[in-house]
């Protein structure tokens, strides 16, 4: 007699792989908690975030925070919460803006030879905006002509209002100096620092938001080098 797997059906092994490798493929839409946690019940706690398109048995996965690599089934939802399959003790209560993966389980496919189907879904990412401070109206900023200021000095707008939400920044530069990014002149506002030559940063900066640009260390940058930074959303 012919075993499952010569029939062209999946072994249990297969469906168990099959189920993880589903679930983790189609993670990565990237969602912000809108307010702190809230209202624990017996056999939850309920999450504030508005829009989030949860449905029941999603799972979320911590990426910052407190929460940070762990994982929730979604048990209930709501129009703008949702409830987890734990009660969290004080200390790893999420507050508002930190970041989560909405992951959803899909049903494993196999052909009747018994390999396993996978549908990628990828979100591709585009540039939404660039710098408005530039030397040549092209979107590359040159620290020998536009100073970006030091630590103890106010940090310069180089957007005045993003086109759209970010999620992403990416930046080009040779200037090999640390340098940060605000949301306000005065820099009470951290968005996030920049990697040194060049890189990519997971962000959430809403559209219309200003951006300042400043340095990290005590002088200021005027170096003849570039750089440029693509927001991504």
């Amino acid at each position: 007699m012919k075993s499952n797997m010569q029939q062209g059906h999946p072994s249990l092994s297969q469906i168990q792989q099959a189920e993880y490798a589903t679930r983790t493929l189609n993670s990565g839409v990237t969602r912000v908690l809108a307010d702190k946690i809230f209202a624990a019940s017996s056999f939850g706690n309920t999450l504030n975030s508005t829009a989030h398109g949860m449905r029941i048995h999603d799972r979320i996965r911590g990426v910052d925070g407190v929460l940070i690599g762990m994982e929730f089934e979604i048990l209930a939802v709501a129009t703008d919460s949702f409830t987890i399959n734990a009660v969290l003790p004080t200390a790893l209560l999420p507050t508002a803006g930190d970041l989560f993966d909405h992951m959803r389980p899909i049903t494993p496919a196999f052909t009747v030879e018994g390999t396993q189907i996978v549908t990628l879904t990828s979100t591709y990412l585009t540039p939404v905006d660039q710098l408005d401070t530039s030397d040549d109206g092209d979107g590359v900023l040159k620290p020998i002509s536009t100073s970006i200021p030091k630590r103890t000095s106010n940090a310069i707008s180089v957007v005045a209002s993003l086109a759209a939400a970010v999620k992403k920044i990416q930046t080009i530069d040779d200037i090999g100096e640390y340098m940060a990014i605000y949301s306000d002149a005065a820099r009470a506002n951290l968005i996030c620092f920049l990697p040194i030559a060049g890189g990519e940063v997971e962000v959430s900066i809403a559209a219309s938001s200003a951006v300042f640009l400043g340095a990290v260390k005590d002088s200021a940058i005027t170096t003849d080098t570039s750089l440029i930074i693509q927001f991504l959303g």
